[in-house]
């Protein structure tokens, strides 16, 4: 059994305001691409060069949300829970980051063998990179 004490109760308030701000800068971000005229394919807006501000509202959201509680809040995020409570915790991370490479080497590796993906250092005949 495990003695985990309870988390003080700002804690849980600033993970509520986080995760508020974090889903409201995606909603906030599709209403600004909306009503800017941006082309929407199945409601995703479509953008031909860098972005557009709704995508930007919606990446900085959740940074702009955390700088704003760690500058007035000065919780720390500690008590969370999001750290792992076992030993060797240091091997677990390197093979999660072992893992990805390889898993990524067997996708494309089947991908290739079966013919439905090529790797190719130029571009097909009649698809240029853009």
């Amino acid at each position: 059994m495990t003695n985990i004490t309870p988390r003080p109760i700002r804690t849980q308030v600033n993970f509520t305001v986080f995760s508020l701000a974090t889903i409201g800068a995606g909603w906030v971000g599709v209403a600004v691409d909306r009503a800017s005229g941006v082309d929407l394919a199945n409601g995703v807006a479509l953008s031909n060069n860098s972005g557009t501000t709704g995508q930007a509202i919606f990446i900085l959201g959740p940074a702009l949300a955390a700088l704003g509680l760690y500058l007035f809040s000065r919780d720390g995020a500690g008590p969370l829970g999001f750290t792992l409570r076992f030993p060797h915790r240091t091997a677990w991370f390197a093979g999660a980051a072992a893992l990805y490479p390889l898993i990524t080497v067997i996708a494309v590796g089947i991908g290739v063998a079966t013919g439905l993906a090529t790797l190719s250092a130029s571009a097909a005949t009649g698809n240029p990179l853009t």
